[in-house]
């Protein structure tokens, strides 16, 4: 009720005012909407470059990856620890190919249960890409392990989205070959 009166006061003195004063009231306004819009895109740039924090925040930031690269055409399944020992974190299903994701914050380091579940997957000839990643944001790096029996392929990306579509683009391309 007090913003309508307020309102309906406004435009009633708005009526009775002189073309130059309105002409003021207008500038007043649209200044005041510019410095809110810009207040607000620096709030929201300041929150799209906030770093990552930990492992949550970065399967949120794979999770939002995934379905900008796929058009939302995917499901993702965070994995609970309590399906079994090495199983990784997410799984997620494209039209074209299964992920399963060991996601790791700030290491590289897996324990033996989750390197010899991914040694095991990657034996069997399939669609699945089969691989660790893990974050660094403070050197924007993304680091990717994929275990073989013998090896273990490490390929590091830049951590952003450009980044992450050439990670993407990397393991299709290696399907093809």
């Amino acid at each position: 009720k007090t913003l309508k009166s307020q309102d309906s006061c406004t435009m009633h003195s708005l009526e009775k005012s002189s073309p130059r004063s309105i002409e003021w009231s207008i500038n007043f306004l649209i200044n005041i909407l510019d410095s809110l819009t810009l207040t607000s895109n620096n709030l929201l740039s300041s929150l799209k470059s906030t770093p990552m924090k930990n492992e949550s925040q970065f399967n949120k930031w794979l999770t939002k990856q995934f379905y900008e690269k796929y058009n939302r055409h995917i499901t993702v399944q965070r994995i609970e620890t309590s399906t079994g020992n090495g199983i990784p974190d997410l799984l997620i299903l494209t039209q074209d190919t299964t992920w399963l994701i060991e996601s790791k914050f700030e290491t590289t380091r897996v324990r033996p249960d989750q390197k010899a579940w991914q040694i095991k997957a990657n034996a069997i000839p399939s669609d699945a890409v089969v691989v660790t990643l893990s974050a660094y944001p403070k050197t924007k790096r993304l680091v990717v392990q994929q275990f073989g029996i013998t090896t273990v392929d490490t390929r590091e990306f830049v951590l952003d989205n450009e980044g992450f579509n050439e990670f993407i683009n990397y393991f299709h391309s290696s399907k093809l070959a």
